[in-house]
């Protein structure tokens, strides 16, 4: 009797797992659909996960505006986006020629004449994917406070201030969804990693602000933190003196794909999550020992220290 009865648990278990799956694969469908002639600007669209972002939102028929500092690699993208057979018209899904876009987020002055230009192409924005970003690897010691400044300038005042421009004609179309692409060390702060930390820190709590203000307006605020994503991040990442790092960490090299990152925040996106975490399972637990045991968390950030 005991035995008939675990099986029936399980069974009914197994059903109702399945059946959720079902539900949430039908509401991932039904909300990628809705982005469908959304107007989506991506920052950091030139590579990496921007790259990868830019080819799934333009699958699925958003019309995109790809920003960056690096116009020929832009228009390479917009060109393959415009000519693969792999992304053309599947059923009813409409293409839309992909706009570019040049930035470069360290240029305070000039960024509100970009955030202008970016309205103008399409006429409204309604999703803004803060990608850009720049990591840093060096001693707190050894770090010149212009290497410090830089990162904040391009990973902070960067995204908050093209935010800030956009923000206003979002609110008139009644609405929008702010994406910030951000990392674990927005929670966890790392050795040799206290300006990109920083950094993350800073943006986490400005748009956890944002969201607590706006949302009753129609703004929606996701975002999303990445452990580690096999990208050029490491490679371009600024020392203590600001040269670049040059190397491709292992860490790096054995992340998660920029491709299959891309789906995490394509699915985030259409779901309209408030934050999701990607990471390994140890990653997680950092997570959590930072709020459960923060002595012990410290205790392994040393040991990581000592390591490297």
């Amino acid at each position: 009797m005991k035995l008939f009865l675990i099986l029936k648990v399980t069974f009914l278990l197994l059903s109702l797992a399945g059946l959720y799956k079902v539900y949430k694969r039908w509401k991932l469908r039904q909300s990628l659909s809705s982005l469908s002639g959304k107007v989506v600007l991506i920052t950091g669209a030139s590579s990496g996960l921007g790259e990868a972002l830019a080819f799934l939102l333009h699958s699925v028929g958003a019309k995109l505006i790809l920003a960056g500092r690096n116009v020929h690699k832009l228009k390479q993208i917009q060109f393959t986006l415009d000519t693969d057979t792999h992304t053309q018209v599947k059923g009813l899904i409409k293409k839309y020629s992909p706009a570019i876009l040049e930035i470069d987020l360290t240029e305070s002055h000039a960024l509100s004449g970009h955030g202008q230009n970016a309205i103008k192409i399409f006429g409204r924005i309604d999703i803004l994917v803060n990608n850009a970003g720049v990591s840093s690897r060096g001693s707190v010691i050894d770090t010149d406070i212009r290497v410090d400044r830089t990162i904040m300038e391009t990973n902070y005042f960067g995204s908050i201030q093209l935010t800030k421009m956009l923000l206003p004609y979002m609110l008139e179309e009644g609405g929008g969804h702010i994406v910030v692409i951000s990392s674990l060390q927005g929670k966890l702060g790392l050795p040799y990693r206290s300006s990109y930390s920083a950094s993350k820190h800073a943006l986490h709590g400005y748009y956890d602000s944002l969201r607590a203000e706006l949302s009753p307006r129609g703004i929606s605020v996701t975002i999303l933190c990445f452990g580690y994503i096999n990208t050029r991040l490491s490679v371009n990442a600024l020392t203590a003196d600001g040269t670049s790092h040059g190397v491709l960490d292992a860490t790096t090299s054995n992340g998660l794909s920029a491709e299959r990152a891309a789906q995490c925040v394509l699915e985030a996106i259409a779901l309209k999550e408030r934050e999701r975490i990607v990471a390994s399972p140890i990653h997680h637990v950092a997570v959590y020992l930072k709020l459960l045991s923060p002595s012990l968390l410290d205790w392994a950030l040393r040991k990581r220290s000592k390591s490297n």
